[in-house]
C-alpha cells in the first residue's frame, strides 16, 4: 500500500502565495480522491523493489532532519552496512560491459544507468556512506564501492523507451569520482559516479540507502530551484521564493522548510560558478540574500570532485533543451482542475483572480453540501414509500375525436408530470457495465450514505417523451412514461471521478419506465452558457452534450430533430425511436423500386446507407483476407436480394506484369467472369472512369486530378476473360469498350465534388489559420494541410532546435517558435497583461540572441494541432516515473487551447496515453500504481468539455490509411459546439492489424474504427512498394579476409551487380554513406506509394536524398552480415561478442532467446513501428534492409512513415538525429486522412449553409 500523501498546494497558492484563496469551484469540479494530510516527513514515495540487495545491520538509529546544518546531518545518519544477499546474482563490471556489447574507450567512456543502488566503504566493513564523503578527504584510507541494477542508457531513450534493458545487478569495486549536473531537471538523472571503465548515472536508490542519498541530493535540488527561480525572474526576492518553496516537496516526498535553504546555501556558489552564472546573477535579490560569504562557505566537497564532465563529450543542443525542462505552466482554469491530481507544483499565469473571504466561502460551501444532502434524503424517503399514480379522463389525449392511449399529464404522489419534464428513478442494473456488489436498487439508510454521496449514486435521470396509460409490465403495473435517458458525468467512463457534479449527458436511448417508478422532478437546464452555470442552483442540473456509448463521443444535441419531434402530430412520437428504426432499417438489405411506365421496377439495392444501381461499380466483402472484392453490376435478383456482377481486378495484382510497369492501385481491369452475391456483402459504390475519358480539352491526361478527388476514384483500361491474367492474355490484352454507367450515382458524386470544389476554392482564399503545438519536424501539420486543402499552418512551437530548423526548411511560410512550450505560454499570457507588457521575450533556443516571434492571440487561430509529448505514456517505456514532469505538458497544451479557443483541435499521442494514471505513486522502478485510472483521458475530456468542445477519439493504425508501416497512435478530435464534428477516418487500405478497441475502467469498450480484413478498398502496401526504387548499398565487411571462399564470392558478385560496399570511416564520422551520391533505381517496379513519395516530374538532388545511415562499430556490421532474409539475432555466432544474445545470464536469454534483435525485413511484409532510436539491437525495431547488408537509411525510414522525398531533415553538428525526428512523427498518410476528415466536415457545414439559404427562400 503506498504511503499517505501530503496535502498539495493549489496552483493559485504556488503562483500567488500560500495565503491566496480562490472561490470554490463547487458545482463545476467533481470530487477527487481524498488526500490525507501528513505532518511528518514521508518516506520515499516508491515501493521497495523486489530485489533489495542488502539486509542491513543497525548499530544506532536517529531521525534525519535536513533543516539542520550539513555537519549535524552527517552525524545523525544511522550506521548501516551492506551485506551481500546469497540469492542475488551480482555481475562484475567487466562482465556487464561484455553483456551489453559496450566497447571501452578511455577518452569516451560508455554511460550506464544504475538504480536500486547502495554506496559503501569496503574498508569499513561495507558501511553505507553519502557521496559527499567521496569528495571530502578525511585522512582515512577508503575504498568506495557500489552495488545496483545497471543497464545501458541510450541517447534520447526517453522518447519511446524502446531500448530500455531490464538490467542486471553489478558490483562497482572502484568509484573514482562523482559529478552533479546542475542543469538536469530530472533529479534521478542529475548525479553520476565514474569508475575506471564507465560513467553510471544515479537513478532511484535502494530504500535502505535512501536517507544517505537524500543527504546528497536534496540540497542540490534546492540549489537548482533557486537558480531556476532567478532565471525566470531577475527581480525575485528571498521572501517570494520561500513562499513558493515551502509548498513543494523534496525528491523523497518530504515537504520543504525554510531551514532546508540554509543547508543548501553552501552549494550555491559552486553551482553558479560551474554554470558561469555567478556574475550574471550576483545582483538578483534572491541570490544576493542567499549567497554566503566566502568565509562562511565549506568548500570541501561542494564542487564536483575532479571527475571529467561525463556529459560534455556527447551532449548537444537538442539533448540539452530536452533534459532541462521548465516548470509546467498553466492558465488558471487548467491549474484549478489539475489541483490535487499531479505531484508537480505548477506555475499559474494570467490575471490574479479576486480574493474571497476564505472563511465565508467555507461556510457557504458547507451550506450547499447540507442542502444537497437533504435533497438526497428526501428523494430516498420518497423511494421508500408506495407511490400513488393518478390521472383523469381529461388527461387522455384525443386525436380526430377518438381517445388515444397517451396522456397529457399524470400525477405521481400529487406531483404533476408532463412530456418534456425531467425526472429521476432509482438506479437499476446496467448490463453494459460490470455489476456492482450488492443490489443496485437497494435503498440505503441515511447513516449508510458516505460523506461524498450524491443523487447520481442512487438515481438515474431521464426526460419524459410521452405518457402511455395502457402499456404495462410483467408485475401488472399499468401506465408507463416513455423516456429518453441522461447519463450523469460520474456514470460515463471518459469522466467518472473527474465529472462535474451537476452535469448530465443526453443519450440516444429511450424506453418505458412504469409511472410508479417516477421518484421526483428535477430541473435540467438545456445547454446553458458558462455565465448561466455560475447561477445554477446546487440542486439543479444541466446538459450540453449527447454521449454515445458506442463511440464514447460527446456531440452537440440535435435540437432540430427534437423540435421536429415536438411538432409531430402523433401523440407517441419519439425522435429516438425514429432514429433507432432508421438504424435497424439500414441493417437489412432493401430493394429499390422506381416507377417506369406506371409500374414499380426493381432498379437497385440499398444496404447500410449505401444505394447501388444497374451499371454501378461496387466494392463488396471478400471471403478472403486482403481487402474487398470489386465488381460491375449487370443484374439483380429481387429474391434475396441478390446482385450479379462482372468481376473487376486490380492491375497491381497481375503477376505477369513487366518489371517497369506502373503498379497503380487505382488502375482496374474488367473481366467476363461473373459472381452472384448477397446484398449484405455490399460495402460501397466506387467511381470508375475509362482512361480514354480522363483527358481535358487540350488532350492532357487528367487521371491524377480524378484520383485526387477521393480514395474511391479509379480508372479502367483493359478487359480480360478471367481474373487470373496469364502471360498470353496480357500479351493479347485489349482496351475495353466504353462500359455503360449508371446515371444516378455518378451524378450524386459530381454534386458532392462540386460542393467540395467550392469549399476548397473558398478556403484557398480564406484558409483556416492553424498552430502546431509540439510541432516536431512538421509531419503532422504539413501532411494535415495537404489532406485538408483548407488550412494554413501559420504558427508552430517546437523545443528541439534541429526539429525547428527542419520545420522551417520544409514549411517556410510557418512562423516556427523554437522554445519550450511552458516558456512560450508564460510569455504569451503575461505579455498581454498591463503589468507585464514590457517583459523580456524568451530567446530562440537555436538563434540564442534572437527573440521569439509574437505568439498568436485569441480569435486568430481556427485549428490547433498538438502531438503532446508521449515519453511517460509509451508502452515501450519500461521505466515509467510517477513524477515525470514531461507528462504534465498536456496541461500546458490544454492551457494554450483555453487561451486561443480555436474552432477545431486534433490531438495525438501513443496508445499508452489511455493507461496514463493521474496522482499515481511509484510502485517500483518500472511501474506506477494507484491514482485515477485512465486519468489522462478523463482529464483531457473534462477540460475540453468545460471549454465547450465536442469530442471523439480512437486508436488509428497507419497501415489502414496507406502507410507501409504498422503504427498505432491515439487521436482525439474536438470541435466547438454547433460546428460539424469531423468524423474519425475509416480504413481505406486492408492491413494486418491487432484490435483497435479501447477498454474502459468500468468494463465497457468501444471500437470506433472498423478493422475487418475483407472490406477496405485497397490492398496493404509492402516494404517493396515503399523503397524498391531506392538504390541498394552495403556496409563494407570489416573482416573480409576472415570470410569463407563462398562468402567472399557472394560479396564480389554483389559489387559486380552494381551494389557498392561503402567502408567504415572511423568513430568521429557520424554517418555512413552520406558522401556517396545516390540516384533512383532506373526501371524499378513502381507503385503509387513510390510515385507519391517522389517529387513530381523531376529527380531529386542526390545530395538531398539522405540515403545514408548512422555509423556503427565493426562488431555490429559483422553481425548484420550473419542475418539471413527474414532472420534475426539467433543467427549470430557467439564469437562476435554479442553476449546479450547468447549469454545464459542475460535478459534476452532468460526470456528464451525470443526474436527481438537484428531483425531483417521481408520485401513482401511491412515495416514495424519506426522508433526514435533506430538501431539493429533495438529490441522492438525491425530495421535491417531486406537484402542489403546494412540497416535502413534515413530516407528508407522516412519512406516507411510516408514522407515525400522532397522533405529534408536537418541534423545539427552532423549528428544523425534525423532518426529521432522520423520516429516521433505522425505517419504522413494518417495526417492526410485526418486533414481530409476536416475537409469533409467543412463540406457538411457548407451544405448546412446552403440549406439555410434554401429554407429562407
Amino acid at each position: 500500500m503506498p504511503p499517505p500523501r501530503r496535502p498539495r498546494p493549489t496552483a493559485g497558492e504556488v503562483s500567488w502565495g500560500p495565503d491566496f484563496h480562490t472561490p470554490s469551484s463547487s458545482g463545476s469540479v467533481g470530487p477527487t480522491p481524498s488526500v490525507p494530510s501528513s505532518s511528518t516527513p514521508l518516506p520515499l514515495k516508491r515501493k521497495p523493489t523486489q530485489h533489495n540487495q542488502e539486509e542491513p545491520k543497525t548499530k544506532r538509529s536517529k531521525s534525519i532532519s535536513t533543516s539542520e546544518q550539513t555537519s549535524t546531518l552527517r552525524d545523525q545518519l544511522p550506521v548501516f552496512f551492506y551485506e551481500p544477499r546469497q540469492d542475488l546474482e551480482v555481475w562484475t563490471e567487466e562482465e556487464v560491459l561484455d553483456l551489453f556489447g559496450v566497447d571501452f574507450d578511455e577518452d569516451n567512456k560508455p554511460e550506464m544507468v544504475i538504480s536500486d543502488f547502495s554506496i559503501y566503504d569496503a574498508r569499513r566493513r561495507n558501511e553505507l556512506i553519502s557521496l559527499d564523503t567521496l569528495a571530502r578527504p578525511d585522512g582515512k584510507e577508503r575504498n568506495f564501492q557500489a552495488v545496483g541494477k545497471v543497464r545501458v542508457i541510450q541517447e534520447y531513450e526517453d522518447d519511446d523507451g524502446e531500448n530500455n534493458e531490464e538490467g542486471v545487478y553489478v558490483i562497482l569495486k572502484t568509484i573514482m569520482f562523482f559529478e552533479y549536473d546542475w542543469n538536469e531537471a530530472n533529479w534521478w538523472r542529475a548525479g553520476a559516479i565514474e569508475t575506471p571503465l564507465a560513467f553510471y548515472v544515479l537513478d532511484i536508490p535502494n530504500p535502505r540507502y535512501q536517507d544517505f542519498f537524500r543527504l546528497f541530493l536534496t540540497p542540490r535540488v534546492i540549489v537548482q530551484k533557486i537558480i531556476a527561480a532567478a532565471r525566470r525572474d531577475n527581480k525575485i526576492r528571498d521572501e517570494d521564493f520561500k513562499n513558493d518553496f515551502e509548498t513543494q516537496s523534496d525528491p523523497f516526498g518530504r515537504k520543504f522548510t525554510a531551514g532546508d535553504i540554509q543547508v543548501a546555501r553552501s552549494y550555491l556558489r559552486p553551482a553558479l560558478k560551474e554554470l558561469n552564472l555567478l556574475a550574471r546573477f550576483k545582483d538578483v535579490p534572491l541570490i544576493r540574500a542567499l549567497l554566503p560569504s566566502r568565509s562562511d562557505e565549506d568548500n570541501n566537497g561542494m564542487d564536483n570532485n575532479g571527475g571529467r564532465r561525463w556529459r560534455n563529450h556527447r551532449i548537444n543542443i537538442d539533448r540539452r533543451v530536452l533534459e532541462y525542462p521548465n516548470r509546467t505552466c498553466v492558465v488558471e482554469s487548467i491549474g484549478a482542475l489539475a489541483d490535487g491530481l499531479i505531484e508537480e507544483s505548477v506555475l499559474t499565469v494570467g490575471p490574479r483572480p479576486k480574493r474571497v473571504d476564505e472563511r465565508m466561502e467555507k461556510v457557504e460551501k458547507k451550506r450547499k453540501a447540507h442542502r444537497q444532502r437533504q435533497r438526497l434524503y428526501r428523494l430516498l424517503d420518497v423511494a421508500r414509500h408506495d407511490p400513488v399514480v393518478q390521472w383523469d379522463k381529461e388527461d387522455i389525449i384525443r386525436k380526430g375525436g377518438k381517445r388515444t392511449r397517451c396522456l397529457s399529464s399524470v400525477r405521481v404522489n400529487g406531483i404533476v408530470y408532463k412530456p418534456g419534464d425531467d425526472i429521476v428513478v432509482l438506479v437499476g442494473h446496467d448490463p453494459a457495465k460490470k455489476a456492482k456488489k450488492g443490489p443496485q436498487s437497494l435503498i440505503p439508510h441515511e447513516s449508510e450514505i458516505p460523506e461524498d454521496g450524491q443523487v447520481a449514486d442512487y438515481f438515474w435521470f431521464a426526460r419524459i417523451i410521452y405518457l402511455d396509460h395502457e402499456a404495462g409490465n410483467l408485475s401488472g403495473d399499468t401506465g408507463i412514461a416513455h423516456i429518453q435517458w441522461y447519463n450523469h458525468g460520474s456514470q460515463i467512463p471518459i469522466l467518472e471521478e473527474l465529472h462535474r457534479p451537476q452535469e448530465l449527458f443526453l443519450q440516444d436511448l429511450c424506453g418505458p419506465v412504469p409511472l410508479a417508478c417516477i421518484i421526483a422532478k428535477v430541473k435540467v437546464k438545456d445547454q446553458p452558457t458558462e455565465a448561466g452555470l455560475g447561477k445554477l442552483h446546487e440542486n439543479d442540473f444541466f446538459y450540453r452534450f449527447v454521449y454515445d456509448p458506442v463511440t464514447a463521443s460527446c456531440t452537440t444535441p440535435d435540437t432540430e430533430g427534437m423540435d421536429k419531434a415536438k411538432s409531430d402530430p402523433r401523440p407517441d412520437a419519439c425522435h429516438v425511436c425514429d432514429l433507432r428504426e432508421k438504424i435497424e432499417e439500414r441493417a437489412i438489405p432493401q430493394p429499390i423500386h422506381e416507377r417506369k411506365n406506371g409500374k414499380a421496377v426493381f432498379t437497385g439495392v440499398k444496404y447500410d446507407n449505401v444505394s447501388c444501381h444497374l451499371h454501378d461499380f461496387i466494392s463488396y466483402k471478400s471471403y478472403e483476407v486482403g481487402g474487398s472484392d470489386l465488381g460491375y453490376i449487370v443484374d439483380f435478383h429481387e429474391k434475396g436480394p441478390l446482385i450479379v456482377v462482372r468481376k473487376v481486378g486490380r492491375i497491381r495484382d497481375v503477376k505477369v506484369l513487366p518489371e517497369d510497369y506502373f503498379r497503380d492501385e487505382r488502375h482496374l481491369y474488367i473481366t467476363d467472369e461473373t459472381d452472384i452475391i448477397q446484398a449484405d456483402r455490399l460495402v460501397r459504390v466506387i467511381h470508375v472512369a475509362h482512361l480514354k475519358l480522363l483527358k481535358n480539352e487540350d488532350g492532357k491526361d487528367t487521371r491524377e486530378e480524378w484520383i485526387s478527388r477521393s480514395p474511391y476514384h479509379f480508372y479502367l483500361k483493359f478487359c480480360f476473360p478471367k481474373m487470373k491474367v496469364t502471360k498470353r492474355a496480357w500479351e493479347e490484352k485489349k482496351s475495353c469498350r466504353k462500359v455503360a454507367i449508371c446515371a444516378t450515382c455518378p451524378e450524386a458524386e459530381a454534386r458532392r465534388w462540386e460542393q467540395e470544389r467550392e469549399v476548397r476554392a473558398y478556403y484557398k482564399q480564406n484558409p483556416l489559420i492553424a498552430t502546431d503545438l509540439f510541432g516536431g519536424c512538421s509531419a503532422f501539420a504539413t501532411g494535415f494541410a495537404l489532406g485538408s486543402q483548407c488550412i494554413k499552418v501559420k504558427y508552430a512551437v517546437e523545443i528541439v532546435p534541429s526539429a525547428a530548423l527542419t520545420y522551417r526548411k520544409n514549411s517556410p511560410d510557418t512562423i516556427v517558435i523554437n522554445q519550450c512550450m511552458n516558456e512560450y505560454l508564460r510569455y504569451a499570457v503575461k505579455s498581454q497583461l498591463e503589468e507585464f507588457k514590457d517583459m523580456d521575450k524568451p530567446k530562440d533556443l537555436y538563434h540564442e540572441t534572437e527573440d521569439i516571434p509574437d505568439p498568436p492571440k485569441r480569435g486568430e487561430i481556427d485549428v490547433v494541432l498538438a502531438g503532446f509529448p508521449c515519453q511517460g505514456h509509451s508502452d515501450l517505456n519500461m521505466y515509467k516515473k510517477a513524477n515525470d514532469s514531461k507528462n504534465n505538458l498536456i496541461l500546458t497544451c490544454l492551457s494554450e487551447v483555453d487561451r486561443l479557443r480555436p474552432k477545431y483541435c486534433f490531438f495525438e499521442n501513443v496508445p499508452g496515453f489511455l493507461s496514463y494514471r493521474l496522482n499515481a505513486v511509484q510502485a517500483d522502478e518500472r511501474r506506477v500504481e494507484g491514482g485515477i485510472e485512465q486519468g489522462g483521458l478523463k482529464f483531457l475530456h473534462r477540460a475540453l468539455l468545460d471549454m465547450g468542445y465536442q469530442t471523439v477519439f480512437a486508436n488509428l493504425e497507419a497501415g489502414h490509411y496507406g502507410s507501409a508501416q504498422s503504427r498505432v497512435r491515439f487521436f482525439m478530435i474536438a470541435a466547438q459546439q454547433g460546428l460539424p464534428l469531423p468524423l474519425l477516418p475509416q480504413p481505406t487500405h486492408d492491413f494486418p492489424s491487432r484490435s483497435l478497441n479501447i477498454k474502459f475502467c468500468d468494463g465497457s469498450a468501444i471500437q470506433p474504427i472498423r478493422t475487418s480484413r475483407n472490406v477496405a478498398a485497397h490492398r496493404a502496401y509492402t516494404v517493396r512498394d515503399a523503397i524498391i526504387d531506392l538504390p541498394s548499398w552495403d556496409w563494407q565487411h570489416p573482416n573480409f579476409n576472415k570470410l569463407s571462399r563462398d562468402e567472399k564470392d557472394e560479396l564480389r558478385k554483389r559489387q559486380q551487380d552494381g551494389i557498392p560496399a561503402i567502408p567504415y570511416q572511423g568513430v568521429p564520422h557520424p554517418t555512413w554513406g552520406k558522401d556517396v551520391q545516390h540516384h533512383y533505381v532506373e526501371n524499378a517496379v513502381m507503385s503509387r506509394y513510390t510515385v507519391d513519395c517522389r517529387p513530381a516530374g523531376r529527380n531529386i538532388d542526390p545530395d538531398k536524398l539522405q540515403h545514408f545511415t548512422k555509423q556503427f562499430l565493426p562488431k555490429v556490421v559483422e553481425s548484420v552480415y550473419k542475418i539471413p532474409p527474414g532472420g534475426d539475432s539467433r543467427s549470430i555466432q557467439p564469437y562476435l561478442g554479442q553476449f546479450q544474445l547468447h549469454n545464459a545470464r542475460s535478459a534476452q536469454a532468460r526470456r528464451g532467446n525470443i526474436s527481438g534483435y537484428y531483425r531483417r525485413l521481408d520485401w513482401n511484409g511491412h515495416f514495424s513501428t519506426v522508433v526514435t532510436n533506430a538501431h539493429p539491437t533495438a529490441k522492438v525495431a525491425k530495421v535491417l534492409h531486406p537484402d542489403s547488408q546494412r540497416m535502413l537509411t534515413v530516407r528508407e525510414l522516412a519512406r516507411a512513415q510516408g514522407f515525400p522525398d522532397w522533405f529534408e531533415f536537418i541534423a545539427l553538428e552532423d549528428n544523425v538525429i534525423t532518426h529521432r525526428h522520423i520516429g516521433n512523427a505522425v505517419a504522413w498518410p494518417v495526417s492526410k486522412a485526418l486533414g481530409r476528415s476536416l475537409l469533409d466536415a467543412l463540406v457538411v457545414k457548407w451544405q448546412q449553409r446552403e440549406q439555410i439559404v434554401i429554407d429562407d427562400d
